[in-house]
């Protein structure tokens, strides 16, 4: 394995930059930073591995592919490949911004215009104090891309509890559409496999069962209007058809949508509505 590392020292915000290139099969140890780090793959096959109470979640990034990993997020980077070796480029940075970033993030084309460019020639050549005032400089450009790109990025704290929240907000303003995770998680810049993961472990459902939950509620709020026949209650709420409805709605309330509406909402009482609003 071979490192070249250098601790800067500045007040600007600048921590540490550095490359590292390692052997097939390599795996880093879990850490974590009180500051920011930016991860780019040089070249190889390189995974993030983000590390929760309960579970682990594994990010690959493809060569010429940044990551930022927020502060205090426990990870460790492991080389995917059994046969070829890999060059990572790393840089950590303080910043006064204010913004937290809730969860790791991939960065866009347009997050990391210019930054592979600064990051390579800084990590070759790590006292190139120009180098670092544009590196810097760019770093502050980037904050500024990420407040206007990421809905991640807030002043908010309880990082998984937000993003949980940003969930049900995207949920709520989208119920009527064929919703995949895989929509979510591109709009909020994540991989599915771990927006799935956050949002279980902060709410105790699954992305789909909290639709389900919007949508089963808002199914009562429109059987109250005995004009709008069940078919079309059944579009509007973005089921694919009539019978899928039906089923779901025996399923979550324990009666069909046709005995339900006999009964004219009296004495029927919503399950666990409360309850699943507050998770």
């Amino acid at each position: 394995m071979e490192r070249i590392q250098i601790e800067t020292g500045m007040s600007i915000k600048l921590e540490i930059v550095g490359r590292l290139t390692v052997d097939p099969g390599w795996e880093g140890d879990s850490h974590q930073h009180p500051f920011r780090e930016i991860i780019y793959n040089s070249d190889g096959c390189m995974d993030v591995i983000v590390e929760f109470t309960k579970e682990n979640v594994r990010i690959p990034f493809a060569p010429g592919k940044s990551l930022l990993i927020p502060p205090h997020i426990v990870h460790r980077i492991v080389n995917a490949s059994d046969t070829v070796p890999a060059t990572l480029i790393y840089v950590g940075y303080a910043s006064d911004d204010s913004l937290l970033i809730t969860s790791p993030l991939m960065l866009t084309d347009d997050m990391d215009k210019d930054l592979k460019t600064l990051l390579e020639n800084l990590a070759s050549r790590p006292q190139m104090l120009s180098t670092q005032t544009i590196l810097i400089s760019k770093l502050g450009l980037l904050s500024e891309e990420l407040a206007k790109y990421s809905p991640l990025v807030t002043q908010e704290k309880n990082p998984q509890e937000l993003l949980a929240n940003k969930v049900k907000a995207y949920l709520k303003m989208n119920y009527r559409r064929n919703l995949t995770v895989a929509e979510i998680a591109g709009a909020l810049y994540l991989t599915p496999h771990y927006l799935g993961v956050v949002f279980r472990n902060t709410t105790g459902m699954t992305i789909h069962e909290y639709l389900l939950h919007i949508r089963m509620q808002k199914a009562i709020d429109l059987m109250r209007d005995t004009s709008i026949s069940l078919s079309a209650i059944s579009e509007q709420l973005g089921f694919d058809t009539p019978q899928y409805f039906s089923n779901c709605f025996k399923r979550y309330y324990m009666v069909s949508p046709s005995e339900f509406r006999k009964k004219h909402l009296h004495g029927f009482q919503r399950p666990n509505t409360q309850s699943a609003d507050q998770k």
